[in-house]
């Protein structure tokens, strides 16, 4: 059966909501494809950080005609304790593997809908 990749490259944040009390955040992304999980580096003391990361997820062709939501959230890294989420999105991927590339900024926002911030994604798909 042929597959497809979906490439995803996170790019950078910016204005991301300061999350510790003392100093900045240490912030990363999370993107979560139907259960298939990939993160970023932690980026020290940054509210703008940048990544420049790419990763792969493999469909089978069969599937990307009803292909699941590529859901991101970007955390801060705690020394103790629980890191905390600055917020999420999600991307719907269906009509992702037609197109060129898919080259945007994403608004973040918490549980309670309030935007925490930006994160800059390319999005593009090939036969694998």
């Amino acid at each position: 059966m042929s597959k497809v990749l979906l490439q995803v490259k996170v790019h950078e944040a910016r204005h991301l909501k300061k999350m510790d009390v003392f100093g900045k955040s240490d912030p990363y992304i999370v993107l979560n494809c139907d259960g298939r999980i990939r993160q970023t580096d932690v980026v020290k003391k940054n509210l703008n950080p940048s990544w420049n990361q790419t990763f792969e997820f493999e469909f089978d062709k069969k599937h990307i005609k009803n292909p699941p939501d590529l859901e991101v959230s970007c955390f801060d890294k705690e020394t103790i304790g629980k890191d905390k989420e600055i917020g999420t999105f999600k991307v719907p991927l269906k009509g992702m593997f037609k197109s060129d590339k898919y080259d945007e900024w994403f608004e973040l926002k918490d549980k309670k809908g309030k935007e925490t911030g930006e994160v800059h994604l390319e999005i593009w798909s090939k036969d694998h």
